[in-house]
């Protein structure tokens, strides 16, 4: 009896790991926006929040989300101008992958979309293509369809500020829960 109570523990944690089946969940994240970079300005650290909704990839460590995010900078400054608060805004189709390992999980993702950049000082707002790069790990909760991560994410998109397009990339770090119905 306690061999098979063993192996039924097993089943359910490593099933946690690898779904079985296609299930939904939805996650939100808050951090901390690190650092942004507008061609050679920089602003002041800030905010970041994400909030998404997703389905596991059946028999796969995988999984496909629509996300939501928001970060928010400090100061845009270069040079002697100052551009004032810069944030970016968006929506993202994110692909995850992960190692299949019971209760932590390791993580890389990617993911496409669009972004809208703006400039409280430099009257500008402007909508682009934009990609981010995303790394993490996670501690799913046994027996409970709950887990907690932390994720480094690397955005880049453009912008058009004082009349010409400029790249913009942007790092932040983000502490997500995650919840499977």
């Amino acid at each position: 009896m306690k061999k098979l109570s063993l192996v039924a523990l097993a089943t359910m944690l490593v099933g946690g790991a690898m779904p079985a089946t296609a299930g939904f969940y939805g996650s939100l994240g808050v951090g901390s926006a690190l650092s942004a970079s507008v061609e050679d300005a920089d602003a002041d650290d800030g905010a970041a929040y994400a909030i998404a909704v997703g389905s596991d990839v059946p028999l796969l460590p995988v999984r496909v989300e629509v996300e939501s995010f928001d970060i928010q900078f400090g100061d845009l400054t270069y040079s002697t101008d100052n551009y004032g608060k810069f944030s970016a805004h968006g929506l993202m189709l994110n692909a995850y992958a992960g190692l299949p390992i019971p209760v932590v999980s390791p993580y890389i993702g990617a993911g496409i979309g669009k972004a809208q950049t703006s400039a409280t000082e430099a009257h500008a707002s402007k909508t682009e293509s934009a990609y981010q790069l995303m790394a993490g790990i996670e501690l799913s909760i046994p027996l409970l369809p709950f887990a907690l991560g932390v994720e480094y994410r690397y955005l880049d998109t453009s912008a058009d500020m004082d009349g010409g397009s400029m790249d913009i990339s942007a790092q932040s770090v983000l502490l997500k829960a995650r919840i499977s119905f």
